[in-house]
């Protein structure tokens, strides 16, 4: 099996380096990439439609291998008996699981390339997963080869022979029923191969980990996990804290209680629903509720047992279970963060500023949800306990745990709604009439209590689910404006730039008057969530966003200017009035179009070019360097100080988007091309060379993708002579053909390589783990792990890839330029999707040069009151 495996796979990676080099469309010039996270919401209507799929294709060439393993198995197994035979069995089963998928999706559209990318994972895997078994079937433990335990050999025996009985049908439901949801399949593959995960947690003593981190990050930057799975371990902590009432109190922001920092939990910025919040609520404040003569102290009324009960009896159905469930522990966090919040609101001093009878609602939201997740971690414990899952361990109860599941998050979402309107309740200057409108408005979300008044829709109908989503929209809307509201207010305590200080006082000004008029704002898309998408609706708080992102584009303004008269400081004094310029236009709607585009432009090509991608590594010298470079990078980095020196001056006159800013983009442009083909070109033994296929999202190892940038490297060096020509001539012709043609080359290598940069940090076991590469066989992703929405695209790609390189060892060369000329869509396709449509460099009117000074000293044309919204 070995033996075929590795020569199929070390065939497969030929077909990039002739496929990424076909002609496409040419790449448009970009600076600025919009925030990844955003990005992630595009939906897919518009996913492209690849060439026909052969009759005979790389899916089923890869299956046809696996049956002559499996056949060759199944001959040997005859003669083997007891522990030898429970092995050969189980090893018979993954490769009977990988051609089944591989067979079942062959013929499939590319939309439905879940199946056949599954498929090939389950191949992948099928090395590393034979030594975990036969480690097993001989009572040794891996890579030390130490006896086992009697009790754990007994266990891993067990499994074994669960996994080579193990029904698959299931899973043939799944991929008939489900071939174009690939978190079905996944899931019906968790219950399939739970048995090989108890036998790689018994041998290797690991268990698969989360493959889809969730991750805030700015485009090409490392990244830190936003909200790291939460373990059992960790749940449990903040359940006991739930159970004692010192450990209750003001426990809001999803805090835990192992003691971690709350900004490891969910990216929520760490506010307490109890802090600072001992003011007394006026007599005027009804919802606030009436002083009651025996009330409970600010400690009682702690949230109901059976709902911390109900949350511990799940906790123990996931650790007692063959299989870490992600989706439940996804559901378990949720529950736990919406009862940390309601202990803590009722920890708070009468009168309260969320009534009791609110507070009951969302009691009883969570009890109802957490009982479904309680259930179903119980059928799932008790099904792991048997020598087989006949009958799985879940059963049709599926789709209830995920409602349960999405309900529990959509809560989590209004509850921190809930948690920043009592932040803003706190904010000074908060009037009697404000405080009362986010009181109602954390009634109308929190218990729905909305009343649609344009749609006829009763949106407080929680049980199908339908009102939750919507409250939860809503409530995501009301979450960011109230936390840009906060930054604002704290930002006015500031000092403000001295060069910019007259136009952040009237942004201060603008400010405090959107503030004041958000409270009604929440009030009444709390009671109407259904209009979360109308514009009308969504003004106000579009105004306070966009106030919040103009004063953070002053700051950041303002440090732009000392870098770039770093560079250049004769054309410092010129920086700081085009800079005020810029930043004054924002108040004036008829030019704040060209200012944003104006901001655009300078900051981008600022983060692009101070300092230019690959700079390092050319002023170190690195091997990879000089060979891109043409053998000379200090060429390439006396262009690039010219290019920026030039920039700088452009910036002192006033143009922004000149020839100036346009040579600068494409100098970065080429630089990062080098840094992408520099990123890959490592030898594929390499510690972490295969690590992103251990993120759900991808699956080719680097064989595939290596191989390409061998011809790339040849347009590089072509391009990077060029460039250093083009400065000394003055001819930009020759460069900007080169760099066409290699941008034109090069998505597929730049897709992987900025993917690399975004996810692989994240993925923390190596290439070689079984459990690492098992993982993404058994978790599906959540609704917020990174470039989730991109999941079908990736799966083309992967699929694309397979079949061009069987397009390739056959000689089908028409087949072949097909799939290149689809890869390098599609990868472009992705790439937007993922990090942000890319944004064009040009003249921008007001801002090209023409009128360096000419207004330098106007006033702003916009004040505060005017322009009132």
């Amino acid at each position: 099996m070995h033996r075929v495996r590795r020569s199929w796979l070390r065939t497969l990676g030929g077909a990039v380096a002739s496929a990424a080099l076909l002609p496409a469309a040419a790449v448009a010039p970009w600076v600025v990439a919009s925030s990844p996270l955003s990005a992630q919401t595009l939906d897919l209507d518009g996913v492209r439609q690849g060439p026909a799929i052969p009759a005979e294709n790389g899916a089923l060439d890869l299956a046809s291998a696996l049956e002559d393993e499996r056949a060759r198995l199944e001959e040997s197994a005859r003669l083997l008996r007891g522990e030898a035979q429970a092995s050969a069995e189980a090893r018979i089963q993954l490769r009977q699981i990988a051609i089944m998928l591989l067979r079942s999706g062959s013929s499939r559209p590319w939309s439905e390339s879940g199946p056949v990318v599954l498929g090939l994972r389950v191949a992948n895997l099928i090395r590393e997963a034979d030594a975990a078994i036969e480690a097993a079937a001989a009572g040794r433990r891996r890579p030390d080869g130490r006896a086992l335990p009697a009790d754990d050999a007994k266990a891993a025996m067990a499994a074994l022979r669960a996994l080579g009985a193990m029904p698959l049908d299931r899973l043939q439901g799944a991929m008939r029923r489900d071939a174009g949801t690939p978190a079905r399949i996944v899931e019906a593959l968790a219950q399939v191969l739970a048995p090989l995960a108890t036998v790689v947690r018994i041998v290797e003593g690991a268990e698969p980990l989360d493959p889809w981190p969730v991750l805030d990050f700015a485009p090409d930057t490392p990244s830190a996990p936003r909200s790291a799975a939460d373990t059992v371990e960790a749940l449990r902590a903040r359940v006991a804290a739930l159970k004692s009432a010192g450990g209750a109190e003001g426990r809001s922001r999803g805090g835990s209680g192992d003691g971690q920092d709350d900004g490891e939990d969910g990216g929520k910025n760490g506010r307490e629903v109890g802090e600072e919040n001992r003011e007394e609520d006026g007599g005027e404040d009804g919802a606030g509720g009436a002083p009651e003569a025996d009330g409970p102290s600010a400690r009682g009324d702690l949230v109901g047992a059976e709902i911390v009960g109900r949350i511990e009896a799940t906790l123990d159905g996931i650790a007692t279970g063959s299989i870490p469930d992600r989706t439940l522990v996804r559901g378990v966090s949720s529950a736990v963060r919406v009862t940390e919040w309601i202990v803590a609101v009722r920890s708070l001093p009468l009168p309260r500023p969320v009534d009791d009878s609110v507070v009951a609602s969302v009691e009883s939201q969570v009890s109802r949800a957490i009982e479904e997740l309680a259930r179903t971690a119980k059928a799932d414990s008790a099904a792991s306990d048997g020598a087989s899952r006949e009958s799985g361990p879940r059963g049709g109860a599926l789709d209830g745990t995920s409602r349960a599941v999405d309900e529990l998050a959509a809560l989590e979402t209004v509850i921190d709604a809930c948690d920043d309107m009592l932040a803003l309740r706190r904010s000074q200057g908060s009037s009697d009439l404000a405080r009362r409108a986010l009181s109602e408005a954390i009634a109308a979300l929190a218990a729905g209590d909305a009343r649609s008044t344009s749609s006829g829709v009763n949106t407080s109908e929680r049980g199908s689910g339908t009102g939750l989503r919507s409250a939860a929209r809503a409530a995501a809307r009301i979450s960011e404006a109230c936390r840009a509201a906060e930054r604002l207010e704290k930002s006015a305590a500031g000092d403000a730039p001295r060069e910019f200080r007259e136009v952040v006082r009237a942004l201060d000004r603008d400010a405090r008057i959107a503030v004041r008029a958000l409270p009604e704002a929440c009030r009444a898309l709390a009671l109407d969530p259904v209009q979360a998408s109308d514009p009308g609706m969504l003004a106000p708080f579009t105004r306070v966003l966009t106030l919040d992102a103009d004063r953070a584009r002053i700051i950041a303004l303002h440090g732009l200017v000392a870098r770039i008269g770093a560079v250049r400081p004769k054309a410092a004094q010129g920086i700081e009035g085009a800079t005020r310029r810029l930043a004054r236009t924002l108040l004036d709607p008829i030019k704040r179009t060209d200012a944003q585009r104006g901001f655009a432009t300078v900051e981008g090509l600022a983060a692009a070019a101070f300092p230019f991608p690959f700079e390092d590594e050319l002023l170190r010298r690195t091997d990879r360097a000089v060979a891109l470079a043409g053998g000379n990078p200090e060429q390439l980095l006396e262009v690039a100080a010219q290019a920026r020196v030039a920039w700088a001056e452009a910036v002192g006159r006033g143009d922004l988007g000149g020839p100036d800013a346009v040579w600068l983009d494409e100098v970065s442009r080429f630089f990062a091309a080098m840094r992408d083909l520099s990123s890959l070109a490592g030898p594929v033994t390499r510690g972490d060379a295969d690590r992103l296929a251990l993120w759900g999202g991808w699956t080719a190892r680097r064989a595939l993708i290596a191989p390409a940038t061998v011809d790339l490297d040849a347009r590089a060096v072509l391009a990077a002579r060029s460039l250093v020509g083009s400065a000394r001539t003055g001819d930009r012709g020759d460069f900007r053909r080169d760099l066409s043609s290699l941008e034109r080359a090069i998505p597929l290598v730049r897709l992987v390589s900025r993917l690399e940069r975004a996810v692989s940090p994240h993925l923390g076991s190596e290439p070689s783990s079984t459990a690492a590469m098992l993982a993404p066989l058994v978790h599906a992703p959540g609704a917020d792990a990174a470039f989730v929405r991109e999941w079908s695209r990736l799966l083309m790609l992967d699929r694309a890839l397979l079949e061009s390189e069987y397009a390739r060892r056959k000689g089908l060369l028409s087949v072949r330029d097909e799939l290149a000329a689809f890869m390098s869509d599609l990868a472009r396709d992705i790439e937007v999707g993922a990090f942000g449509a890319a944004v064009s460099i040009g003249a921008i009117p007001g801002f090209d040069g023409s009128d360096s000074t000419g207004d330098a000293e106007r006033k702003p044309t916009g004040t505060g009151s005017p322009r009132r919204r």
